[in-house]
């Protein structure tokens, strides 16, 4: 029987002679959205709080917090700097600093011996860097200490005969036939490469003291604090309109890798803004991110505790017509969960223009302008490196969606969502969405990059209205999935669950090629084992909803569900569920199906 064919006062989801409302119970019934959501007014609200910080992965005692290797000049404010993260004090009497390069394959080509006597105090730092460097514990030279270009860095512990720590950076450089590196670096590495000037200081620094999930994206772009914390105070929570600035000065909230940014007026031509734009939809002054020097490329970092789950939203002035002639090309970036590197070299999101140095990490925004076109990506960079993946695409065009707009970039557990345009607070405008490999702590993060044939033609990044928040909406997954031929069901959300999304919904993978798939919405977890289809197959939620797709060749089904604005919504817990039809399964109802996934709805 076909799927949605009348059976008496039935609707048969699916045929084989088995209506899939005997299975669920007699009240399931087919809602209209607005009757589901009624049905949930009741549900319990769930009153968990935003997780704002991880406790550090694989946390050891000793570690390497900080780096400076590469200081414009004479290199001569190069340090690293060792924290204790143990509750004990830790003897490194002759402990090596030993160094790596590509150049010599088989040892390490030099090293630094910590003296006798010396241990760190828990919680202590301990510094090793030029004679210039504030609080340095131990002086290595007068300068060039180490590679301005790619290196390896080990602690390494003689007695024990152990490695403590290790770090690679600049890895963008690494020969693809190397292997020097492969035993100490960790992830990616960090990959893209990083000087600190000397007007505005900046050093690469755990994203917190002792953080160490062992990848590249432990690692941010910070103002220099050697022998300090490196631990962020600022709250969670950032409402800035840039109104009490004065256009010109420097914004002290942000630090930035050549010049920091800098407050601006949009409607008057200046230094830091080089052609008139209007004012924001906020109205008022205005943030740009730009390197006013050479129109190269620049950093600037928000100096607020890192986060996790979390809402980013501004307004952005969007310019998609600048770009005339062959070449002129300009790249912007706002990121979380991560950071960049100081020349913020281009992201390049589609690889079309053969760029592979970008130092972005965590999940991005990525807006691209070129004479042949204009798009802003959703970009998951993960820890860094050339094994980025794009989310999703909005095409940008010339009096539909440039100029400003409301950009709001939100990430929940492994969930990403990117809107363009709508209010701020609410769901609406253009979106994308996708998962992403690997959720952590990190910084807001911005950088532009452009190359405009014409002189003044450039628009930097410019934002207004500031919003940062943690994302107050949750998705979870518990209970386990079952298999089909293909493999075990994979199912997740589009998006964050943000009221009045037109682009959320859920998809499931690894189903049976062209065959009927249903996403079950229900209200509150169960666990009901289901013996009649695929081994392992459990209903994890009361349904309420049910929704029927095919899935297409390779195996993958996509369920829309735009979520309705009212925010009287906000808070509520909605559950799913994806069961798929395999024909080539044994069972005798040859089903297979998802965990369950919980959303909590938000504005």
């Amino acid at each position: 029987m076909p799927l949605g064919e009348d059976w008496g006062d039935k609707e048969i989801l699916w045929g084989r002679g088995f209506a899939f409302e005997e299975l669920l119970g007699s009240s399931t019934r087919i809602l209209s959205q607005e009757s589901t959501m009624s049905a949930l007014r009741h549900a319990t609200r769930m009153g968990f709080a935003a997780l704002l910080f991880a406790v550090p992965a694989a946390s050891q005692a000793v570690v390497i917090n900080e780096i400076l290797y590469d200081n414009a000049g004479a290199d001569d404010r190069e340090f690293v700097e060792l924290y204790n993260a143990s509750k004990s004090p830790v003897d490194i009497s002759a402990w090596e600093l030993r160094l790596w390069d590509q150049r010599n394959a088989t040892t390490y080509k030099r090293k630094y011996t910590i003296p006798a006597n010396t241990k760190i105090a828990a919680g202590g730092f301990y510094v090793m860097g030029t004679s210039k460097v504030a609080g340095v514990n131990q002086v290595l030279g007068a300068g060039n200490l180490f590679e301005n270009s790619q290196e390896g860095l080990v602690l390494y512990n003689p007695k024990g005969k152990r490695r403590v720590d290790s770090l690679c950076y600049e890895t963008y450089r690494i020969s693809a036939t190397a292997t020097w590196h492969k035993s100490i670096i960790n992830g990616d590495g960090i990959w893209g490469a990083h000087m600190s000037s000397n007007t505005s200081p900046t050093s690469l620094s755990r994203v917190l003291d002792g953080y160490n999930s062992k990848s590249g994206q432990d690692w941010v772009l910070r103002p220099e604090t050697p022998g300090k914390t490196n631990n962020l105070s600022s709250g969670a929570v950032l409402f800035d309109t840039f109104d009490k600035g004065t256009p010109e000065a420097v914004h002290k909230g942000w630090a930035g890798s050549f010049i920091p940014p800098v407050y601006i007026d949009p409607t008057k031509t200046s230094k830091h803004n080089p052609q008139v734009i209007p004012a924001s939809p906020q109205g008022g002054k205005c943030l740009v991110i730009y390197d006013s020097y050479d129109n190269g490329g620049n950093a600037g970092v928000l100096l607020q505790r890192p986060q996790r789950d979390l809402v980013v939203e501004c307004y952005v002035y969007i310019e998609a017509s600048n770009a005339t002639q062959t070449g002129d090309l300009e790249m912007w970036s706002i990121g979380v969960q991560g950071s960049t590197t100081t020349f913020f070299d281009y992201p390049d999101p589609e690889r079309s223009f053969g760029y592979k140095r970008n130092g972005n990490t965590g999940v991005s925004a990525t807006y691209v302008n070129s004479s042949k076109g204009s798009a802003l990506y959703l970009i998951d960079h993960n820890d860094g490196g050339s094994d980025w993946t794009v989310l999703g695409k909005i095409v940008v065009s010339k009096g539909k969606n440039d100029g400003w707009q409301r950009l709001r970039l939100e990430v929940n557990g492994n969930s990403a969502g990117l809107w363009l345009g709508g209010k701020m607070g609410s769901g609406a405008g253009e979106v994308v969405g996708g998962r992403i490999a690997r959720p952590t702590l990190g910084d807001i993060y911005a950088g532009s990059r452009e190359s405009f044939k014409k002189l003044g033609a450039n628009r930097p990044l410019t934002i207004d209205d500031l919003r940062v928040r943690p994302s107050v909406g949750a998705v979870g997954y518990y209970g386990s999935a079952s298999a089909t031929t293909v493999g075990v069901v994979d199912a997740f959300v589009a998006t964050p669950p943000v009221l009045g999304s037109k682009g959320f919904g859920v998809t499931a993978r690894r189903l049976a090629a062209k065959s009927p798939a249903l996403l079950i919405l229900g209200a509150g977890r169960s666990n009901l084992p289901i013996a009649t289809m695929a081994k392992g197959t459990s209903l994890y939620t009361s349904p309420v909803f049910i929704i029927g797709a095919r899935s297409d060749a390779k195996g993958e089904a996509h369920f829309p569900f735009p979520l309705p604005s009212n925010s009287s919504y906000a808070n509520f817990l909605v559950n799913w569920q994806v069961f798929a039809l395999d024909s080539k399964l044994s069972a005798p109802m040859p089903m297979a199906a998802s965990q369950g996934i919980e959303t909590r709805l938000s504005n």
